[in-house]
């Protein structure tokens, strides 16, 4: 074995005993390049704990939501603001989950708000699966806030984001994201 770890004298064994030709220099530094590209993409595979602790903690927050009866407080101001039209509890879950993906993580929002939607609907005879589809529509709108998902902080740095480039761009997008919801939404749900 070589230094590398290959059986028989591996690649560079064969290279040097081959001669120091032109074409035997274009062959070794061909193939060292791809032996390393191997090492650089492997040691791109490590974990980032930051993303994982963010979801974990979303998850625990859904929960204290639904525990402290907080979920049942807001699915009932939902449906008084809305006064019973489907277009306004269509509009206030649309522009809520959106609202609130912005504040926590769009998997906190979809622990908090998945009750919240359940409740409306059981409470005004609504669909609970395109209340719950309109839900999980609507906490991927996160165009605006580079630390509201976790592919959001993946890219930002790497591809060098700015967190005013995430509102510049992510104002016109979420606004034509969320009539498109509301749209949608408020023609399934009608009955």
């Amino acid at each position: 074995m070589d230094r590398a770890g290959h059986p028989g004298g591996g690649h560079r064994s064969w290279i040097v005993r081959s001669g120091s030709g032109r074409a035997d220099r274009r062959r070794r530094r061909h193939h060292d390049g791809a032996h390393q590209g191997t090492h650089t993409a492997l040691g791109s595979t490590r974990t980032d704990w930051n993303i994982l602790a963010i979801i974990a903690g979303s998850v625990g927050l859904g929960a204290i939501v639904v525990n402290s009866g907080l979920a049942d407080d807001i699915s009932h101001a939902i449906l008084h603001l809305s006064n019973a039209s489907t277009a306004a509890v269509v509009l206030a879950i649309a522009v809520g989950t959106t609202v609130q993906t912005y504040v926590v993580t769009n998997a906190a929002a979809a622990a908090i708000l998945t009750p919240v939607g359940l409740s409306v609907a059981m409470t005004s005879g609504l669909n609970p699966v395109l209340v719950l589809a309109l839900i999980g529509t609507c906490i991927s709108f996160t165009f605006l806030n580079p630390f509201s998902h976790q592919s959001n902080l993946m890219v930002m740095k790497p591809g060098g984001y700015s967190a005013t480039m995430f509102v510049r761009f992510g104002i016109p997008l979420t606004i034509a994201s969320v009539t498109a919801a509301v749209i949608v939404g408020w023609a399934l749900l009608v009955p």
